[in-house]
């Protein structure tokens, strides 16, 4: 008898739950997309403006078939779909028309959809959205929207879809913020973002927009100092016949570089350049930096002077700038001006950055003197950096009215201090 009334009771509560999210959702369809003047029985449910619709519900979780979590795609998005979405008044229009078109609803059909929401469903009717207005936010609006009418998580598959499309109509940040709160909630798991990636490509249509994205997907993990998965899943596109943009290949390397695998950053830059992914200055200069922060500026300085003959490409004033303050940050300042005055002899002529970068390091190692003279034999009208170096020089010497000094010369000088 217990557990009969236990499960009378269960069923009840069920059935109470699905009526109220029906019919609430019933009244909002009606509100949004088929009779707006319902609108007057209800006043509560029009903005402030009267042009702006709100879909208001409770949030109710499901697991995600490709990630399991409690939790929203994305923080911005949360706040929106938490409680409520605000979606332009044209943009309902918009999408109530194009589910009419394609018979997803009847314009008088009062009940909403006569068929159950599902991912593919979804996936269908954003392709529809996108493909008639060519407008990835008014998809974006209905693909919030529609996560409450399902009273459920989209699903891992129905997220990479949205990404797609939102990369075709460049919404590209929008598409790093999902894609960086998937890379979080999987929590670095190798497993978690290998099924994403999967699902990335399954949901691929566009061959340029699939690298796009699965770059973003890259960096979002070496955001996230997940390097060795970044490095994993790299290479596991590679398998798929792509390989991450220029910029985002140099990240990688550079966090490799970082936690001093340097045989190990070698070999992504064979797998690079055999890719296409051609080597430059700035791939170099990461290897200059990694030899110059070991202490071995004989290799740094022989790399540099090589670039040239065994890789055909020119040091500019950056490669030799990352030398020059791998010496002053080691200390070697005479070495460092020693380079920085005969940069011209290499047909390089210094830049504030490279003479910044010596008059720091003379701040540091309290010769402010001789950072003076630089000033002077340069002409170097004094930037946030150099003002920062002699501020800490000063401050370090305990002589704050002089410091108070210097902080009101750089504002005379419309120079505006940093953090």
């Amino acid at each position: 008898m217990w557990v009969s009334s236990s499960i009378l009771n269960l069923k009840s509560s069920v059935l109470n739950h699905w009526f109220a999210r029906t019919k609430g959702f019933g009244y909002i369809w009606c509100r949004a997309f088929l009779l707006p003047s319902l609108a007057a029985y209800n006043p509560r449910l029009e903005s402030d403006s009267g042009n702006l619709t709100c879909f208001a519900s409770s949030r109710h979780y499901a697991s995600n078939a490709g990630v399991c979590s409690s939790e929203p795609f994305s923080e911005d998005i949360d706040t929106v779909v938490k409680n409520f979405v605000v979606v332009p008044s044209d943009c309902v229009e918009a999408i109530r028309n194009v589910l009419v078109k394609h018979n997803w609803i009847q314009r008088f059909d009062i009940c909403g959809f006569s068929i159950e929401l599902d991912q593919y469903k979804v996936i269908r009717i954003l392709d529809d959205l996108f493909e008639e207005t060519s407008d990835a936010s008014i998809a974006l609006y209905f693909f919030r929207w529609s996560e409450l009418w399902i009273g459920a998580e989209h699903s891992s598959r129905s997220i990479s879809r949205m990404i797609h499309i939102l990369v075709s109509g460049n919404m590209n940040y929008r598409a790093v913020d999902m894609l960086l709160h998937l890379v979080k909630r999987c929590g670095g798991e190798e497993r978690s973002l290998c099924l994403v990636m999967n699902d990335l490509f399954e949901t691929r249509v566009d061959h340029r927009v699939l690298e796009t994205v699965l770059s973003i997907l890259i960096d979002c993990c070496i955001k996230e100092r997940k390097v060795g998965i970044a490095l994993k899943l790299t290479y596991k596109m590679d398998q798929l016949g792509i390989f991450p943009s220029r910029g985002v290949s140099i990240s990688l390397l550079k966090e490799i570089l970082r936690i001093h695998k340097l045989e190990l950053a070698r070999e992504f830059v064979e797998r690079m350049v055999s890719r296409g992914r051609h080597l430059n200055a700035a791939v170099l200069s990461l290897f200059i930096s990694k030899h110059c922060s070991d202490g071995d500026f004989d290799k740094g300085w022989e790399l540099l002077m090589g670039m040239k003959q065994y890789y055909g490409i020119r040091p500019d004033i950056v490669a030799f700038t990352v030398f020059i303050h791998g010496l002053c940050k080691a200390g070697f300042l005479k070495e460092a001006t020693s380079v920085l005055f005969n940069l011209k002899l290499f047909g390089i002529s210094q830049d504030s950055v490279s003479v910044s970068s010596v008059i720091d390091g003379f701040c540091k190692v309290g010769e402010p003197d001789e950072a003076v003279k630089l000033i002077h034999y340069f002409r170097l009208r004094p930037n946030i950096y150099v003002y920062s170096s002699f501020l800490s020089k000063i401050c370090d010497e305990g002589d704050m009215v002089r410091a108070s000094t210097v902080f009101q010369e750089m504002f005379e000088l419309g120079l505006f201090p940093d953090c």
